[in-house]
């Protein structure tokens, strides 16, 4: 049963998606019903307990193998401070990894439309994407080392023209014809992603100085999930540039959206804060704050070692 709109709005786009693909959805299966929890060895009375009476809110199903392909979880306020509700949570990505099930993890913004993509379609479709390049990979028609990037498809648009098929695509353009034009004094934004483990989730910030002590400043959390095709670190990284790419449209026509250096310096403090405990877990950045005479993180070697990804500027 259905019990807000945000269910039936991800019902209804889960189904449209189901269509495209010749798969079905199913809502509110029994998690034992999707997964083989008597088959897991080993699982403590407490966590095979939760797994017979926990339910998915979403499976899509492959049918003609009636197999789950993924599951998709819609979590509220609850799941990033209530005790409880995260203990849940790690219990069942547990029990979901365990049984090869990708469990997406997504919020109230999934129905969110950002150039060609709602995000929760966007998500969906890196997934089978990923799973026709595993296949060709299988079949020899792709080298086995080549790793699956959805930043690495490309579409054209309307008129003709090229782009990477990311939902900072259109953004990222932006940013570059309007550094060309000398309309912002840098290329593109710092973004730096970062885990958060108590909440179960993953945070990004992204910055850009647009005039001496006058900065754009975005920050995105979305939950952490194991899924296929798409990371957390990728989906923060990729809607944070989407943000700042809107407050530099919003400057550029006069409107008040910059921020001053003390409330940059509080966001680059907790991003040095992740760097130096090993949270750190991608980073784009370049001369970003120069124009604003600020400094960023020093990008130093945590305990754990670098970040997962680390690089100067992405396409």
């Amino acid at each position: 049963m259905l019990v807000n709109g945000y269910e039936s709005a991800a019902d209804r786009m889960l189904r449209e998606i189901a269509d495209e693909q010749g798969d079905r959805v199913t809502l509110k299966p029994r998690l034992a019903d999707v997964i083989d929890v008597d088959g897991m060895g080993g699982l403590p009375r407490r966590t095979k307990s939760y797994a017979l009476a926990a339910h998915l809110d979403f499976v899509m199903v492959d049918k003609a193998t009636s197999r789950g392909r993924f599951a998709v979880e819609l979590d509220g306020h609850q799941h990033f401070n209530d005790p409880a509700t995260l203990e849940r949570d790690a219990l069942k990505d547990e029990l979901c990894e365990r049984a090869g099930l990708p469990l997406l993890r997504i919020t109230s913004g999934f129905a969110r439309k950002v150039g060609r993509w709602r995000v929760l379609a966007y998500l969906a479709e890196a997934f089978y994407r990923s799973e026709a390049f595993f296949e060709a990979q299988e079949q020899g028609h792709i080298p086995h080392d080549e790793p699956f990037d959805m930043g690495s498809f490309i579409v054209r648009d309307g008129q003709g023209r090229i782009s990477f098929d990311t939902l900072d695509a259109g953004v990222i353009l932006a940013f570059h014809q309007n550094y060309r034009a000398g309309r912002l004094p840098a290329l593109l934004p710092d973004v730096f992603s970062m885990d958060l483990p108590e909440q179960r989730a993953v945070q990004a910030y992204g910055w850009l100085a647009v005039a001496p002590d006058r900065y754009l400043l975005a920050r995105t959390i979305v939950r952490r999930f194991l899924f296929q095709g798409i990371g957390p670190s990728d989906l923060a990284e990729q809607l944070t540039m989407v943000e700042i790419g809107n407050l530099a449209q919003q400057w550029l026509d006069g409107e008040a959206v910059a921020v001053d250096g003390r409330t940059l310096r509080k966001a680059v403090t907790e991003v040095q804060a992740a760097i130096d405990a090993g949270g750190l877990l991608m980073a784009a950045f370049g001369d970003a704050l120069r124009a604003g005479g600020a400094e960023g993180p020093i990008l130093r070697r945590g305990p754990d070692g670098p970040p997962e990804r680390r690089h100067m500027r992405r396409r």
